[in-house]
């Protein structure tokens, strides 16, 4: 038995790497095993260390969170539950993505490389997990237990290669009939075969079984694959499935599909069978994403052509240099106001909570990406976190937010894309707060544990969910639990409680936009740059401020609206943080209840500083005593309405 330690970096901290290597060695550590983008190149040996490892070390930058073959590692490290321990090289840099929930999710600290006291601390820890005899593995002795094989190419340009063994060929028609209506330019490929079209196509779809993975003619198309950096999309054949051997590494943390049988996989729910899923996620791989660099260099272009047209209006250049501090990724806590009816005409539409059934057909997700594969920011109100245990639950509580006019991250409905780990942790950084649908499973569960860990690490504000009696918080998560808001949600029917009045779906849903609209706007931007387009991201904002010292003015503007401050220099996204009402009847706002303007129901718009004038339309003017009548009619038209929703259900 031995203590095995894989160490995992990027070749540009090839020297901070060995440095650590032979500090490890002085206090006995003598089984390390070095991991980086290019080598070991086997990749049984990649998958051999990683598996018999006892502990996983990362050394964290830019530069690794960028290369697939670095994250690959560190997502399967994650998969097979080991230890990982990370070690930031960057000052300028903090994981973000997979990568950063992965290490939050971890329950160890992120260290800089500067702090040597964390590390004298690691090797402690690591010391002391030496000792612990359920960590130690047996000797690694790298090897390669299946043949190279040599692949002859068929150079067919396809868009999709359904790649599949003998075995598997009756799951792989079914795809076949999938992509038939898709419109993608495909091929099945008896991969057992040698020869291949992998070179020339854009996505891989590997129909995984034992028999696939046992193939050396497979490994080699699917390692050829991975090289050339094609899409891959797993595909399972048999419920429960697990790799047992080099696959495991290739598909860590992707997005996987079940196609099973025609019955499971043509099957609609919420109008999307299992297919369909399937379908959206090979066309949302074959859209052409640059990559991250190539993202950065086209913004760096950018803000290059905005600095020159500052210094033509400057009469001293270069601008004196303001230090902005990065502010702390902390929630923004308020005190909850009850939500309550302002009009007894619309008392009876928001006692009468209906609960909507929405398809997703009619809901389908934006990507979580721009067009240079670089997450969005700020898109949704809400993300919801919870174990599948209450996913009926989930899904009727979702339809009801939507039809509240929130934008919420539901996993199911077809937010997921690409690295699962990747998508999750996306989604709580583009979430202004997280819904925590809290139970004794989800305090038990790992994945349930990264989602929230990370959210703690971005400083999101949560909404905890309670969906069990008497259930008892964990010391992990009491803190947050005791400072948040949280309401009792037992079934579907309990969002019909009346609370003061208001039904508590619509308490919640108040308090997403209330809680969501409170906190700061962060530039998490900063984590994914480089410093050279950070510095150009300064240099920029040291202009602006000076134009406006030079000429007496300011480029932000009060909102006439909700009167915040905002300025048209900052991207379309940043400017959609105002709300206006948008339905209108019987001289009461109907959007809302006639309520606040950041109440649910009203609509996210851009800031404006137009001037806002009201004007009586007189279309709508009335006496008193025919709105009296209109509104009787209208509270009766309520009640009807209704008691037909309840006998139909």
């Amino acid at each position: 038995m031995s203590f095995n330690i894989v160490f995992t970096y990027h070749t540009s901290d090839v020297n901070i790497a060995y440095h650590l290597v032979e500090t490890l060695k002085k206090f006995q550590f003598n089984k390390i095993y070095l991991v980086d983008e290019q080598k070991p190149s086997n990749l049984e040996t990649r998958y051999e260390y990683l598996k018999k490892s006892s502990v996983c070390l990362v050394l964290t930058s830019r530069n690794y969170s960028r290369h697939q073959f670095c994250m690959e590692l560190v997502n399967f490290a994650r998969d097979l539950n080991k230890k990982i321990f990370a070690i930031n090289t960057c000052a300028s840099f903090r994981p973000f993505g997979a990568l950063g929930a992965i290490i939050a999710g971890s329950g160890h600290k992120l260290i800089d490389i500067d702090e040597k006291e964390e590390l004298i601390k690691l090797v402690m820890s690591l010391k002391e997990l030496e000792n612990s005899s359920t960590l130690s593995n047996e000797l690694i002795r790298p090897r390669s237990t299946m043949p190279q094989v040599d692949l002859n190419f068929q150079d067919q340009n396809v868009d999709v290669l359904v790649s599949y063994h003998p075995k598997q060929e009756q799951n792989a028609h079914l795809i076949q009939k999938g992509l038939a209506g898709s419109g993608h330019k495909f091929k099945l490929e008896d991969s057992t075969s040698s020869t291949t079209s992998v070179r020339t196509c854009r996505t891989l779809i590997i129909v995984m079984s034992d028999e696939y993975e046992s193939s050396c003619v497979c490994k080699g198309v699917v390692d050829l694959a991975r090289s050339l950096k094609k899409n891959i999309i797993p595909v399972s054949t048999k419920k429960g499935w697990k790799s047992k051997h080099w696959l495991g590494l290739v598909i860590a943390g992707k997005l996987f599909f079940r196609v099973i049988d025609r019955d499971q996989a043509f099957k609609k729910v919420n109008d999307f069978a299992p297919m369909d899923d399937f379908l959206l996620e090979v066309s949302k791989s074959l859209q052409l994403k640059p990559a991250r660099s190539e993202r950065e260099i086209a913004f760096a272009k950018c803000l290059e052509k905005r600095i020159e047209e500052c210094r033509q209006k400057l009469t001293v250049w270069p601008p004196p240099h303001k230090k902005r501090p990065r502010k702390d990724l902390k929630p923004v806590k308020i005190v909850l106001n009850k939500p309550k009816i302002e009009s007894n005409l619309f008392c009876s539409y928001l006692q009468n909570n209906l609960q909507y059934t929405v398809g997703r057909v009619f809901i389908l997700p934006d990507t979580l990406y721009d067009n240079f594969g670089v997450p969005k920011r700020q898109k949704f109100d809400a993300m919801i976190s919870y174990q599948w245990t209450c996913q009926d639950l989930v899904k009727k509580v979702f339809m009801n937010l939507y039809m509240k006019n929130l934008c919420v991250w539901f996993d199911v409905w077809g937010n997921m894309e690409g690295c699962t780990y990747d998508a999750m942790a996306t989604a709580i950084e583009c979430s202004k707060v997280i819904v925590v649908f809290l139970s004794s499973r989800y305090q038990s569960s790992a994945n349930c544990q990264l989602e929230f860990k990370y959210a703690i690490a971005r400083g999101k504000p949560f909404i905890f969910i309670l969906v069990e009696e008497n259930l008892a918080i964990e010391p992990w998560i009491k803190p947050f639990y005791d400072d948040f808001p949280k309401f009792e949600l037992k079934s579907a029917n309990d969002q019909d409680i009346l609370d003061d009045g208001v039904p508590r779906l619509h308490a919640i849903a108040q308090a997403i936009r209330d809680i969501g609209f409170a906190q700061l706007e962060h530039q998490d931007d900063l984590y994914e740059l480089s410093d050279e387009t950070i510095h150009l991201k300064d240099m920029l904002e040291d202009a602006l401020d000076e134009i406006d010292a030079q000429n007496g003015s300011s480029r932000f503007k009060e909102c006439t609206r909700c009167h915040r401050n905002y300025s048209d220099d900052h991207d379309d996204d940043d400017n959609q943080e105002c709300f206006r009402h948008r339905d209108y009847y019987l001289h009461h706002w109907v959007c809302c209840g006639q309520l606040d303007i950041n109440s649910v129901g009203c609509e996210s718009v851009k800031h404006t500083n137009l001037p806002r004038e009201w004007k009586q339309d007189e279309f709508y003017v009335q006496n008193g005593e025919t709105f009296k009548v209109s509104s009787t009619l209208f509270n009766f038209f309520l009640f009807f309405l209704s008691f037909c929703t309840e006998f139909d259900d």
